[in-house]
């Protein structure tokens, strides 16, 4: 068996104690292959870009702890099994829907749907586990802002929840 077939078995094994299905496996797999220079390993922007188009940080401190993580001997690259496994833990950490939208909510007391930015920018920056100006910007840069500074946040949840959040506010 070749090299590339015992990573993605492995990873497939690794992913299927992590609940991600086969045709997850094959999204890692065609995103790994599409991205990758050689389709069998990924660099640090590689991952980015990777990391970007699933709406996931791609701040450089995300980044090199994501591949420190992944590249303990410092090679400078992540196989498919460490791809896998460094995903898994990622979307674990990702928020459910609910969750976010709830938090969303509180900022929302009468469920108009909007969040004034600047006070947004504030509480997300100040408060709790909180986000750097650039973490918040990238937000910002997804929905964007209307002329009266509001956030519309159940747009937001459409583009980082897809289609199944039409309509739940």
């Amino acid at each position: 068996m070749s090299n590339r077939k015992r990573a993605v078995a492995a990873a497939s094994t690794e992913a299927s104690d992590s609940t991600f299905s086969e045709d997850q496996i094959g999204e890692f797999k065609a995103a790994f292959e599409f991205f990758g220079a050689n389709g069998d390993q990924l660099k640090k922007d590689d991952l980015r870009a990777i990391m970007g188009k699933m709406s996931l940080p791609t701040n450089a401190d995300a980044l090199n702890k994501m591949m420190a993580e992944a590249d303990p001997a410092g090679l400078g690259f992540v196989d498919f099994t460490s791809f896998v496994t460094m995903m898994s833990k990622k979307l674990r950490k990702t928020d459910s829907e609910a969750t976010v939208r709830n938090a969303f909510s509180v900022f929302d007391p009468k469920g108009n749907g909007y969040i004034n930015s600047d006070e947004l920018y504030k509480s997300l920056t100040t408060m709790g586990d909180r986000l750097t100006e650039s973490e918040v910007g990238e937000m910002f840069a997804v929905q964007g802002v209307d002329r009266d500074g509001n956030f519309y946040y159940g747009d937001f949840m459409k583009e980082m929840f897809g289609a199944r959040s039409v309509g739940s506010q």
